[in-house]
């Protein structure tokens, strides 16, 4: 499975269904990100909080035992 910077918003943000975004990443044999959807998020974050995001997305990525690629 490669998740989308979408995904990973929702899950950060608590969106409506991120319970579910949460366990089909778990559950998947492997789950990957890409480097430049990090980047993504993190611009995303940062628009709407009008801070970095520190450590945030970086931990959230260890949580869920995403490959970078």
């Amino acid at each position: 499975m490669t998740v989308d910077a979408s995904a990973l918003v929702a899950i950060l943000f608590a969106e409506s269904g991120y319970l579910d975004l949460v366990d089909a990443i778990l559950e998947a044999a492997v789950a990957r990100v890409g480097a430049p959807t990090l980047v993504e998020v993190e611009m995303v974050l940062a628009g709407r909080r009008g801070r970095p995001s520190g450590t945030e997305v970086a931990s959230l990525v260890r949580e869920l035992g995403l490959t970078v690629v």
